[in-house]
């Protein structure tokens, strides 16, 4: 039950900002080629006692170019993150962690942006040091770990540089995801996991629908 509401709670966040946006617009679109986001980002769980780090690639669906009636432009993009991260922990255990789901970020002619995003995925511990297995009088070392799943709600804020500046295409970001791993003991675990990273576009191209809006009233 508290896994249901969780991902219910998470899923209403997530989308309740793309529901403001749909209010009174009018709008067409085009097909264009956008880049290939990629991020890397300084990992902390549980406030940054255990480091790590994190990749991740984004493949963007879709794009909203969003004019204000106070002639300011806002853009929306819709993507879908692949995430690779891993931590450690000194004398407790290091974790692998794989997870893909769907985000949305709202960009600011300024530069300022924000976002959220919901993830699932698998991970595997690793004990940070010796398991032993015992056999009648054969006593052997093994690999300690499990697998396990987890649901992750990412929340971010940060910095396009490049509406600054041209020649700096890149954004700095910090990042607040809470995940549930799962089973852990025959219940949850709760992780508190932020980030600090830094985000650049490769070329590498992707096509995507662009569709542009014209707000009639302030949001």
């Amino acid at each position: 039950m508290m896994i249901k509401n969780s991902i219910f709670i998470t899923v209403f966040l997530l989308f309740a900002p793309v529901l403001l946006f749909s209010q009174k617009v009018t709008d067409s679109f085009n097909t264009i080629e956008v880049n290939t986001p990629v991020s890397i980002s300084y990992l902390g769980d549980y406030l940054f006692s255990k480091p790590g780090v994190n990749l991740t690639i984004e493949n963007t669906i879709r794009q909203t170019i969003l004019t204000k009636k106070s002639s300011k432009i806002v853009t929306r993009s819709v993507y879908v993150p692949i995430n690779l991260g891993w931590y450690y922990h000194k004398g407790y255990n290091s974790a692998i962690m794989l997870s893909s789901g769907i985000g949305c970020r709202t960009l600011r002619s300024t530069g300022l942006f924000y976002g959220s995003a919901l993830n699932l995925g698998v991970m595997r511990t690793f004990i940070n040091g010796p398991t032993y297995v015992v056999n009648g009088e054969d006593i052997s070392t093994v690999t300690g770990g499990y697998f396990y799943g987890n649901i992750m709600a990412s929340f971010e804020t940060g910095w396009d540089l490049s509406k600054c500046r041209k020649s700096l295409p890149v954004s700095t970001f910090v990042k607040l995801n809470a995940l549930i791993q799962f089973p852990y003991n025959s219940g949850i675990l709760f992780h508190i996991m932020p980030e600090i990273g830094l985000r650049y576009a490769i070329p590498l191209k992707d096509k995507t629908k662009q569709y542009y809006k014209s707000k009639t009233q302030k949001i």
